[in-house]
């Protein structure tokens, strides 16, 4: 996934080109932690609605 044409400059790595099952198997990062957290609610979606508060 690269991005072509973008010319914006950032300090924030380009992870587009990385397999997320590598990112994964770097057990003890936070990036890591944060990829098997986002994938666990995925698989539960009701989590996803459980915490909306309307504030109406």
């Amino acid at each position: 996934m690269a991005n072509e044409g973008n010319d914006i400059d950032s300090d924030l790595p380009d992870l587009g080109d990385i397999d997320l099952k590598q990112l994964l198997s770097l057990d003890s990062t936070v990036l890591a932690h944060s990829i098997a957290r986002i994938i666990a609610e995925a698989e539960d979606p009701r989590g996803a609605i459980a915490g909306f508060d309307s504030s109406i």
